[in-house]
């Protein structure tokens, strides 16, 4: 398996899908500030009556933070996965409504280190056609990405599973 380097998130290789779908979490601990984590699932899509495959995984340490921070870290990392990619479509799914509102506008950016991430967010968004969405944490690959971020063995199982079963090589730092 390949690894990249720290603070990568892609390798130079493009994606084929008219369509990415992306599901991100972020996570700290053992306390809230704490060790923050990510978990990010893409899936490439041929369209909305067809089955999305999974074509690359996140699961990757981030330094110490918030959990909101986390999840901003989270969106980001896949946004900077789906610019190098050259994906021109893609639909982000958090299961952070405070994130989605303060990106969708829904909710102001009171934290100062939130404004920055935020403004980050906003920035890359447009670079690769993201739109960002809110889901219920236990939908679709909520758990999935879920457990990529906590880490630790399970993730290191799940995130094994996901790229032996797409043939894709992602980052991993459990």
């Amino acid at each position: 398996m390949k690894k990249e380097p720290e603070g990568s998130s892609a390798p130079n290789n493009s994606v084929e899908y008219p369509r990415v779908l992306i599901t991100t979490d972020g996570a700290c601990g053992p306390t809230n500030p704490g060790m923050m984590r990510i978990g990010v699932i893409f899936q490439g899509s041929e369209g909305p009556d067809k089955d999305a495959s999974v074509i690359g995984a996140i699961s990757r340490q981030v330094g110490w933070g918030t959990s909101n921070e986390a999840e901003y870290l989270a969106i980001t990392a896949a946004l900077d996965w789906a610019i190098a990619k050259g994906v021109s479509d893609c639909v982000i799914f958090t299961d952070s409504q405070l994130c989605e509102r303060q990106i969708n506008g829904g909710y102001d950016v009171k934290a100062s280190k939130l404004k920055g991430l935020c403004r980050a967010v906003h920035e890359k968004m447009p670079q690769c056609g993201a739109g960002v969405l809110w889901h219920p944490r236990n939908d679709g690959l909520g758990p999935i990405a879920d457990a990529l971020a906590k880490g630790g063995e399970a993730s290191e199982l799940v995130f094994r599973k996901l790229v032996t079963d797409s043939s894709q090589e992602e980052v991993l730092d459990v």
